[in-house]
């Protein structure tokens, strides 16, 4: 108890050291402290304890004395309860002693100085009734600035016996400095220009400083300033500018440096500022490419369209976002221009010869341009079919932008113009393979002679794709033979079909093995193709599922099929009784119910209704049904038959064993005359047997 009460008192007195600064009392470190020794160790009372030497009283007359570190080679660490009581010392140096008693320098009123270690422990009233106004305090290794006023203020507010309300000239004093305490506002801190700033990211940054005055001191102070700002980062940075006056306050002040990208990127366009396209071609988008000082190289987004069917000029635009929300655009003119002459086509060939006498039938020519689509040409000259000669014809179309085209055909009026095939329908067709090719012919016509007949040759071989030619000749009685060729296409773009062997949907019993029945593929041109299946049934689950086919042509071709297959649980689950189906019991008995056992295949074990009771105090005939279904529904029952007898009474169960005894014995005798009589009968058919073979 009163080394716990002990160290609370050394706490008191390192605090007492402290707040002694506060309120007036000069604290000294420890350099200042100068071991001196005890002079008249005779003055002092002491006695050995704990092999250390503890101060009992003091008999001098000094008012100043300090304490020695030894006596008697053993540390002198303790101050007993009372031992300066009441006496006349002004200033005691111990800085060696580790622990001050119980009103150790009580009313020493002429007590003003003391030199102690901070590790001191003080007990209660140790200095009540003195007036110390000065306290020197050997701190060891521990550094006065690290504690601040409020903490020493607590320290010294523990100490008993000192009061320090009236005490002027608070200094705490070290090696290095000496601090006021009454001295408790830093210096004022004023930034040089704002105390937020944006600066360009790549650009040198220039800390604008600050500058600190102190109004208790009326001095400037120095101002130091922390943090880096790293201007090729965007970021927030922070600058902490630092002033301390002499009583060791501290001020901080911080300025914000914004690392910011307000530069817009540039746009370097692919190709040239303004394009020219000819109309119908199709417009390569060459994009654009954004340069930015931090984000580095990115492409740019284009907004605009270009319609190269339509002549005109559109203007496309292609905006750059660096990661900072900075925007540059540009723009790219691209004209579509049409200075294509359409293409004109003749109906027929270049070059016809009319029979003498004969119509000459205008065939005609077609334009189509890549802007206007198909034009309608205009024919200029004349034919004269009665008379022999060359005459020409010219085509012409021109498009909505003024491009011209022209053509001539050359027309031979002659007296041995091969017959003229028209061929009917299309000169190049298209059928589907496996389709019936129907020939459509031609008509032939000569001049002179009229109507002639076409002959067709060719063959087109529709189970096989490819390219097929069909020639149609007519020839007059001239010896003029004309020929026309039609392009026939057999191409194949059916898709096989899948036939399934066996029901297109199956069911099967859960628990069963699945065969697969597997399907066919057949295809108009390839015939049998192979049909690739895939798909697990699981008939341990009852459940539904989908056996995928599939299959394809060597045209490409494809086709798919699915057959279902269902899993289903038709048999009802087995129950096992648990004992005999059957059971007898006399009235009074304790029946007791065996129960049963359901098993299914799918589901397992599954639970057993009973139904039904036994009356086990009227005779009678009992049946307990035992049910149980299955998660398919699957329905099974079983009944145990449950006999109530009345009991019989103990004479008339005698009767029933004398009764059981004599109809015993009566069957064995009845056995017995059985096996003599059959014994006869068998030795004299034996003895029969062998007199008539003899």
């Amino acid at each position: 108890m009163m080394k716990g009460y002990k160290k609370i008192i050394a706490l008191s007195i390192a605090a007492t050291l402290v707040y002694s600064y506060f309120t007036g009392i000069t604290v000294y470190s420890s350099d200042e402290i100068t071991k001196q020794e005890f002079t008249n160790v005779s003055d002092l009372q002491y006695e050995k304890k704990e092999n250390s030497i503890w101060i009992t009283g003091y008999n001098g007359s000094e008012e100043k004395i300090s304490l020695p570190e030894k006596i008697e080679d053993l540390e002198v660490t303790n101050i007993e309860a009372s031992a300066f009581k009441g006496s006349k010392i002004k200033e005691v140096e111990m800085p060696f002693i580790k622990d001050i008693g119980e009103c150790a320098f009580l009313d020493s009123s002429n007590l003003e100085k003391i030199e102690v270690s901070s590790k001191v422990l003080v007990n209660g009233d140790a200095f009540n009734g003195t007036n110390i106004n000065t306290i020197i305090v050997n701190y060891g290794e521990e550094d006065i600035a690290d504690k601040s006023i409020s903490q020493w203020e607590e320290i010294v507010k523990k100490i008993d016996g000192i009061n320090l309300d009236n005490i002027s000239g608070k200094f705490i004093t070290n090696n290095e400095y000496t601090k006021n305490l009454d001295d408790l506002v830093g210096p004022v801190i004023t930034l040089n220009g704002d105390a937020e700033i944006n600066i360009e990211i790549g650009s040198q940054f220039v800390d604008l400083g600050a500058t600190a005055y102190d109004e208790f001191e009326k001095v400037d102070t120095i101002v130091t300033s922390e943090g880096s700002v790293d201007t090729s980062k965007l970021g927030h940075y922070i600058v902490t500018y630092k002033s301390i006056d002499s009583s060791r306050n501290l001020s901080t002040l911080t300025r914000k440096i914004n690392v910011v990208d307000t530069v817009a990127p540039e746009i370097v366009l692919n190709g040239d500022n303004e394009i020219t396209i000819e109309a119908g071609q199709k417009y390569e988008e060459l994009g654009a490419i954004g340069i930015d000082k931090v984000d580095g190289t990115f492409k740019a987004s284009v907004l605009g369209e270009v319609n190269t069917s339509i002549p005109g000029e559109y203007i496309l635009t292609y905006t750059a976002t660096d990661n900072s929300g900075n925007s540059s655009t540009i723009t790219r003119k691209v004209k579509v221009i049409d200075t294509t002459a359409p293409d004109i086509t003749l109906n027929g060939k270049n070059e016809v010869t009319v029979e003498a006498g004969s119509k000459y039938e205008e065939l005609g020519a077609i334009g189509k341009d890549i802007v206007d689509g198909e034009l309608k040409a205009t024919i200029s000259g004349e034919i004269n079919t009665s008379k022999i000669g060359e005459y020409k014809l010219t085509y012409t179309v021109t498009d909505s932008s003024g491009n011209s085209a022209t053509t001539t055909r050359k027309i031979n009026v002659k007296d041995t113009k091969e017959p003229d095939i028209i061929l009917n329908g299309k000169n190049e067709i298209t059928i589907e393979a496996g389709t019936k090719y129907e020939e459509l012919g031609a008509n032939a016509k000569d001049l002179f002679e009229g109507k002639k007949e076409v002959k067709i040759s060719g063959k087109v071989n529709v189970s096989e794709p490819g390219e097929y030619m069909v020639t149609y000749t007519a020839e007059d009685t001239s010896g003029n033979k004309a020929v026309a060729i039609r392009k026939v296409k057999v191409v194949d773009t059916t898709s096989p079909i899948i036939i399934f062997n066996g029901d297109k949907e199956i069911t099967i019993e859960a628990g069963t093995q699945y065969v697969e029945p597997g399907a066919s593929g057949k295809d108009i041109v390839d015939g049998s193709v192979e049909v690739k299946i895939s798909g697990v049934i699981d008939t341990s689950k009852v459940g539904e599922y989908k056996i995928n086919y599939s299959t394809s042509d060597k045209a490409g071709n494809k086709a798919s099929a699915v057959r279902k297959v269902k899993v289903v649980d038709r048999v009802a689950p087995i129950i096992t009784l648990n004992g005999e189906s059957k059971i007898n019991l006399e009235v009074g008995d304790k029946y007791e119910e065996l129960g049963a056992v359901a098993k299914d295949k799918v589901d397992g074990i599954i639970p057993v209704t009973i139904n039904g009771e036994v009356d086990i105090n009227k005779a009678g005939e009992y049946t307990i049904t035992y049910k149980a279904i299955d998660n398919s529904k699957n329905e099974s029952t079983i009944s145990r038959k449950v006999k109530v007898s009345e009991k019989i009474a103990e004479d008339e169960d005698n009767q029933v064993k004398v009764e059981k005894t004599y109809n015993d014995k009566l069957l064995l005798i009845v056995i017995i005359s059985g096996v003599i009589i059959l014994g006869g009968v068998v030795a004299g058919s034996v003895y029969y047997y062998k007199k008539e073979n003899r």
